[in-house]
């Protein structure tokens, strides 16, 4: 109602979004997210990706893979107001993204299960630029320098299942990130489980 009444012109950010997913088969997915606060400037943040659960076709008993591949863009400062603290943030942290604003993303992740066996491999592409992103950045987007920066970010882990109904697990891994040609390397391991949490005091 708020867009109807004051349309884009409401200095209290007004933005819309619309969110989309298209079940093409039982084992595909299509998914799509487009937000805007000024479509006239063509202020808008899309995303469009793909799910494709056991592109074996279940065709060998005990093998699961799963794929996943998604682009996520943000353009001309959306998520950005003309005053530090009608940004798109809660205690100084994107709402949105993690990136902030005028940014491009490719996102693979792919996950492998033998009975309680499973490798899981995940790769993000990125380019940013380290002022032009900053949604807390609000001087002339025309007086900001071009500080475009690419990061690539590579993790791989393997791991057992003990126990498939709390997911408690072992795993090790290594993870690779690199910011402009400053590559850093990690190694892993760890153990994890879901607990779940009953409430009954209310």
């Amino acid at each position: 109602l708020q867009t109807v009444k004051y349309k884009f012109s409401n200095p209290n950010k007004v933005l819309i979004g619309l969110n989309l997913k298209v079940k093409a088969t039982d084992y595909i997915q299509f998914y799509a997210q487009l937000a805007s606060d000024d479509p006239k400037n063509k202020k808008n943040a899309y995303q469009i990706g793909i799910k494709f659960f056991d592109a074996l076709y279940g065709k060998l008993n005990n093998h699961n893979l799963y794929l996943q591949a998604e682009y996520n863009t943000a353009k001309n400062d959306i998520y950005k107001n003309t005053e530090r603290y009608t940004t798109w943030s809660h205690y100084n942290q994107d709402l949105t993204h993690p990136l902030g604003t005028n940014f491009n993303e490719f996102v693979f992740i792919s996950r492998y299960n033998f009975k309680n066996f499973f490798v899981s491999f995940k790769y993000t592409d990125a380019e940013t630029n380290q002022i032009f992103s900053d949604i807390f950045y609000l001087n002339d987007i025309d007086n900001k320098p071009d500080t475009k920066i690419k990061i690539s970010h590579k993790t791989i882990f393997a791991g057992y299942i003990i126990n498939p109904r709390y997911n408690f697990r072992i795993y090790a891994g290594a993870d690779i990130r690199e910011i402009d040609k400053i590559k850093e390397k990690y190694i892993f391991a760890g153990i994890s489980t879901n607990i779940s949490n009953f409430y009954y005091d209310f």
